[in-house]
């Protein structure tokens, strides 16, 4: 009886520190789990089963969790989910662990079957670095943007976010890109690397760059493409190969009449 009260104790207690100090994103914030343990000397802390964070409309749930108050520092393993909304965008990210900094401008790391979305953006990848203002990823095979249009897979890719846009993208390493056009056309493109400008409407792929079309291909040591005029620019010996579609019905048309 008197373990229970003395555990019940220390969980209103922890509880009541997180909330008091805001130390989540600055805002009110509440851990909670079936097991807890707390040093109020040191600040770490370490719970156990059902380990729930939640803030305003954003909930992270994982069946472990441990970290440090002073530090600010946390981490979640053994499946994380992170549900509802964060900076004012819907997300839905799953991964098997997370480090987090708790501080305002605080960052963090997804790990190990990052999947889901943050915004307009769906990723599938080995990892996933988050902020207010920009991302990372590792071992990247998908990230895609409803909004922008654009899908990348590759070995990195990083990325900035303003007023719930993607703005600019860096990728490096067995890079695929694919815009879809307003008419639903797609424009592969392929390279070592690729950076992409939303407010200059231009993507530079590098690196025995190809860029396919329809039934045309174009290669080069460097490709800059803008999504929206559809124009291309080659550089570094450039190459262009299209397929000469057989006119059958015409040629059938033509044997008749001999």
């Amino acid at each position: 009886m008197h373990k229970c009260l003395r555990q019940l104790r220390l969980f209103i207690s922890f509880c009541f520190l997180l909330i008091w100090s805001g130390v989540l994103w600055g805002e009110e914030a509440r851990i909670t789990a079936e097991n807890m343990s707390y040093d109020s000397k040191t600040g770490a802390f370490v719970a156990e089963k059902n380990v729930r964070i939640e803030r305003v409309e954003l909930l992270i749930t994982a069946p472990r969790g441990d970290g440090n108050l002073k530090s600010r520092k946390i981490t979640l393993s053994g499946g994380v989910h992170i549900g509802g909304k964060w900076e004012q965008e819907p997300v839905d990210l799953s991964c098997n662990s997370l480090d987090g900094d708790l501080s305002q401008d605080g960052e963090y790391i997804l790990r190990e079957k990052v999947s889901g979305y943050f915004g307009t953006r769906s990723i599938d990848a080995d990892e996933l670095n988050m902020s207010k203002i920009a991302f990372s990823s590792k071992k990247v095979r998908k990230f895609e943007d409803s909004q922008q249009k654009i899908f990348v897979s590759a070995e990195s890719v990083k990325g900035t976010i303003k007023e719930g846009q993607t703005t600019d993208i860096n990728a490096s390493g067995n890079v695929v890109i694919i815009f879809t056009g307003t008419d639903g056309q797609k424009t592969r493109i392929t390279g070592s690397t690729a950076t992409y400008s939303k407010a200059q409407d231009s993507l530079r792929v590098r690196g025995n760059a190809v860029a396919l079309q329809l039934d045309r291909a174009l290669r080069a040591e460097e490709i800059l493409y803008s999504p929206g005029t559809g124009k291309m620019e080659a550089s570094g010996q450039p190459q262009v190969t299209f397929q000469l579609h057989e006119k059958k019905g015409n040629d059938a048309n033509e044997r008749k009449d001999s």
